[in-house]
């Protein structure tokens, strides 16, 4: 549990707590998380800042510049391949899902509902059903778990979540990294 008072204003009319990441401004957080929050407040590019920097504002009575207070978690950040501060001049800079649609399958997790607004985010569309035929700007998210021969045969470009998951933090498309294998005996 954190330090924050939900009823605290910096000013009137100053900053309050939510939880709509479409909304907020700032997210506060102490580590790189790859939670539905993380993910839709980096696409958005919008400060990701430790929770000192609600502290430090409280204490001088006015929003401190975020720059100072952005996360910085270098375990994170290394096992991925990104930094976040790259990230969000990246995220700022355009919306890099943009023009793309997927259908995400039902064995994947996290699940379709889940990634609707991480894609929604970042510039994506999902779609409810599942494509017929090859588009190149349409992706299908799949799980090992699904029968991959049978979409495979669609000659639908098929990748893993982290297609998204590491995607976004890195701001991204690396669809080679992270599709099925192309071949019936690589399955």
């Amino acid at each position: 549990s954190s330090g924050i008072n939900a009823e605290w204003p910096l000013r009137p009319g100053g900053g309050t707590l939510t939880d709509d990441i479409t909304v907020c401004t700032h997210l506060v957080t102490n580590k790189v998380k790859r939670t539905a929050k993380f993910l839709c407040a980096l696409g958005r590019g919008i400060p990701i800042v430790r929770e000192d920097w609600i502290m430090q504002s409280r204490a001088a009575k006015y929003f401190l510049d975020p720059v100072d207070y952005l996360v910085s978690d270098r375990v994170s950040e290394a096992q991925y391949g990104f930094s976040l501060g790259d990230s969000l001049r990246r995220a700022r800079a355009s919306s890099f899902l943009s023009g793309y649609t997927f259908y995400v399958t039902k064995s994947c997790v996290p699940n379709a509902t889940q990634m609707g607004p991480i894609l929604d985010c970042n510039g994506g569309k999902l779609i409810k059903k599942q494509p017929r035929k090859f588009d190149p700007k349409t992706i299908v998210i799949a799980s090992e778990k699904d029968n991959l021969l049978q979409l495979k045969k669609t000659g639908i470009t098929m990748c893993t979540v982290e297609l998204i998951l590491t995607g976004v933090l890195r701001q991204t498309l690396e669809v080679e990294e992270f599709k099925f294998p192309e071949s019936e005996e690589e399955f």
